[in-house]
């Protein structure tokens, strides 16, 4: 290195400073992966209530529609 050593040490810091900001770039990538990860995780658990929701109220019609089913069956001549 014959080169002035002032400009050397600052091609040696501007190179560190481009190897850390393709750091910080890969780890906000991976943040973003990672938190876009977790949002459709959260959409999938936000379906999978609304379908327990859903499947409790069809089972509340069907048992309600069965009870007025053996009324009316009740109330038929034999």
């Amino acid at each position: 290195m014959s080169g002035n050593p002032d400009s050397e040490l600052e091609a040696a810091i501007d190179r560190l400073d481009r190897a850390l900001g393709m750091a910080e770039g890969m780890v906000a990538r991976r943040q973003a992966a990672a938190g876009a990860a977790a949002d459709k995780e959260t959409e999938k658990v936000q379906q999978f209530a609304a379908l327990e929701a859903r499947h409790g109220e069809l089972k509340r019609a069907v048992a309600q529609g069965l009870r007025q089913l053996d009324e009316i069956l009740a109330g038929l001549p034999k």
